[in-house]
């Protein structure tokens, strides 16, 4: 029995000793990548501007083509508007926060005009820094409205609104 109780502890003692060096080895490579990888997410401002397209035509193709995109050049909480009609009319604002934003594809919006059931047609206003993007239904109620507004550089969608009958 004291043989095989030595046996027991010096089994032990080499286990103990491999996973505590295991352990030592391991650790270090990982807080050097969770190191590397804060350095690499952290953008500066001269990385945020690249990232951004004063000429509202070309920011304006990656926002209707690309969801992340689109996300990440959108002011949250995004004012959202809404118009209920009927006997006693009003405008609704919400707050939209990022999680219930849904994506929007204008990608199609130059062939709006050829749906069969809701056609509309796109509508562009330019007031200041900001852009007024409309859908506006062809014989139907659609009235949509998403404004853009130039800041420190960049065009982002600010406000939303449902202005549809």
């Amino acid at each position: 029995m004291g043989q095989f109780e030595n046996l027991k502890m010096l089994a032990f003692a080499v286990l103990l000793l491999l996973l505590v060096n295991c352990r030592k080895i391991e650790a270090d490579p990982v807080k050097i990548n969770v190191t590397e990888d804060k350095a690499d997410s952290i953008m500066t401002p001269s990385e945020v501007v690249k990232d951004c397209d004063t000429n509202f035509d070309v920011f304006f193709k990656k926002f209707a083509a690309d969801s992340v995109f689109q996300n990440k050049h959108t002011k949250f909480p995004l004012k959202s508007i809404l118009y209920y009609s009927g006997e006693n009319p009003e405008f609704v604002t919400h707050y939209l926060a990022s999680k219930d934003y849904r994506y929007y594809d204008f990608r199609k919006d130059k062939d709006g005009y050829k749906l069969k059931d809701s056609p509309y047609k796109v509508v562009i206003e330019t007031e200041g820094d900001s852009i007024f993007y409309h859908w506006r239904g062809i014989g139907c109620g659609i009235n949509y409205e998403f404004k853009f507004a130039l800041t420190d550089g960049c065009w982002y969608m600010v406000e939303m609104g449902d202005y549809s009958d």
